[in-house]
């Protein structure tokens, strides 16, 4: 089976798309999840990480504290560069173990490698197939002064420095949209039977979820002629 890439910009609904997919089957590898594991005491990442940026990024408990170092690289290039090539090869590294174990164990279950930043870390080449979750502007600033408590400042500045919608949705093989009540539809897909491939199946799965779930879908053509499109067809727009 597969391995696809589901990624999307802060806010944009990755997690209820993950849990979509899990609930369908997937076998779900969190790029995030692992990144909280490196950095836990006595690991390797843990030492370097306070060797490069001091004790003072560490709490009483000496676990590393996420949102204080990430207030030191938030705006400052270098020192993400920095911590950038002290976690990003050891999340690699795990993410392909645990891949090639699942493929292993089970060859038929679909595997969704969850990363935010998948395309900009040019982790690409960890999957086979990506998809990728955005959400409008506004849905995802509610998001981020609702449920991280920012002001609208600070979620607009988080929001401006990812890649924006229509970048993520160049590299899309299946593009999902989050609403503003956190639901979620299918809105587009390559359209041709190379790109799906083997996901056919699985992505029938996915639709007829959502369709149950979510009132609506709107499927459209997605960098093909319409003549070239592959429609399901309880499904096909008007």
């Amino acid at each position: 089976m597969q391995v696809i890439g589901l990624t999307g910009g802060i806010a944009a609904g990755k997690s209820l798309a993950s849990q979509v997919l899990s609930e369908l089957g997937a076998h779900i590898i969190n790029a995030d999840l692992i990144g909280h594991e490196i950095y836990l005491p006595p690991k390797e990442a843990w030492k370097e990480i306070v060797a490069t940026f001091g004790p003072e990024v560490l709490r009483p408990d000496q676990t590393v504290d996420r949102a204080r170092l990430g207030s030191i690289v938030f705006g400052n290039p270098e020192a993400l560069t920095k911590l950038n090539q002290i976690t990003h090869p050891r999340i690699i590294e795990e993410a392909r173990i645990r891949i090639d174990e699942q493929k292993q164990k089970d060859g038929q279950r679909p595997i969704v490698f969850e990363a935010a930043i998948l395309i900009e870390a040019n982790w690409l080449f960890l999957v086979d197939k990506v998809w990728v979750v955005v959400a409008d502007k506004e849905v995802a600033i509610e998001r981020l002064r609702r449920d991280r408590n920012l002001a609208r400042e600070q979620a607009e500045s988080r929001i401006a420095s990812q890649l924006g919608n229509d970048e993520r949705a160049k590299y899309a093989h299946v593009l999902l949209r989050s609403a503003r009540n956190d639901k979620i539809r299918v809105i587009a897909r390559s359209a041709s039977d190379e790109a799906i491939s083997n996901l056919d199946t699985f992505l029938r799965g996915v639709v007829l979820r959502l369709w149950t779930n979510f009132v609506l879908i709107f499927m459209v053509n997605f960098g093909t002629s319409k003549s070239k499109a592959k429609w399901y067809p309880s499904i096909r727009p008007s």
